[in-house]
This record gives C-alpha cells, sequence and structure tokens, in this order.
C-alpha cells in the first residue's frame, strides 16, 4: 500500500491511498479521516468499502478518460469525413446539415447538432465562407 502512495500522481490519488492507510495503520474512523484528508465522510466510508470488496483495484491509478459514448470511431469519423472533404476540394459548398443527415443514416439514429460540430472541431475542421466585401474596399463604394 505504501508503495502505492509513492506511485501517485494527482492529489486526489494520493487523498484516495490515505484514506485506507489511515483507517488501517492508525485506526482513524470515517470521521477522523475525512476531516483529516478533506474528503465527505460519505466519500471516505465509499472508498473504504470498496476497498473491502475489491482490494486495491478499488484504488486503481489509472486515468479514467476516454470516449465512452461514441457513435464511431476516430478512424471511422476520418472515413467519414473523407467523402466530404473531396466534395469540398472540388470547390462544392458543404452544408452542415447535409452532413448532419449523413451522419444521422451511419449511425442510424438521431444526435443533436453538437455532435457534428464536435465532430469538425476534432478533425480541425474550420468554417470557410466567402467575404461579403473585400477589407480593402473604399467606404462609400467609389461614389463620392
Amino acid at each position: 500500500m505504501i508503495k502505492l502512495l509513492k506511485q501517485t500522481r494527482t492529489p486526489g490519488e494520493h487523498k484516495r491511498i490515505q484514506c485506507i492507510l489511515l483507517r488501517a495503520h492508525q485506526q482513524m474512523d470515517a470521521e477522523q479521516i475525512s476531516k483529516a484528508v478533506g474528503y465527505h465522510i460519505g466519500t471516505v466510508r465509499g472508498l473504504h468499502h470498496e476497498y473491502l470488496r475489491h482490494g486495491e483495484q478499488a484504488l486503481d491509478l489509472k486515468r479514467r478518460g476516454g470516449r465512452r459514448h461514441e457513435n464511431m470511431s476516430v478512424e471511422e469519423e476520418k472515413t467519414f469525413l473523407k467523402t466530404f472533404d473531396e466534395q469540398s476540394q472540388a470547390g462544392q459548398l458543404l452544408e452542415v446539415s447535409s452532413l448532419h443527415k449523413a451522419y444521422e443514416k451511419k449511425v442510424k439514429r438521431s444526435v443533436p447538432s453538437s455532435t457534428i460540430y464536435r465532430l469538425l472541431q476534432r478533425h480541425h475542421w474550420g468554417k470557410v465562407m466567402p467575404r461579403p466585401v473585400h477589407p480593402e474596399r473604399s467606404r462609400n463604394d467609389g461614389h463620392f
């Protein structure tokens, strides 16, 4: 357990292991531990419960992260966007609404528009539009 304490990378990981060590070595109760570590008493009790059920696995130091609710993998998204990239390279106008419909057809369910915008941002697709007027034009459009 002390070995795990030395492997911690964040203060949160350190505190979780301290909760278990203080109970095992110092014979402190959950209320004392919560005051010492700065966690809510329910969190301390939950950590103790998980440790008793699963042992050191409950204190797993791996990062959570990741895309748990993805519709497509990043590679699948890249291949999906390739068809639209070819259209845009050919000079055709690409609208998000058409991309949205194609995405929903591919995943066979409806998705919010924010999903499409996050997809585009994830693959570094910017919004490119022609300017309505030239920035160095005359203020009064050539009329004096």
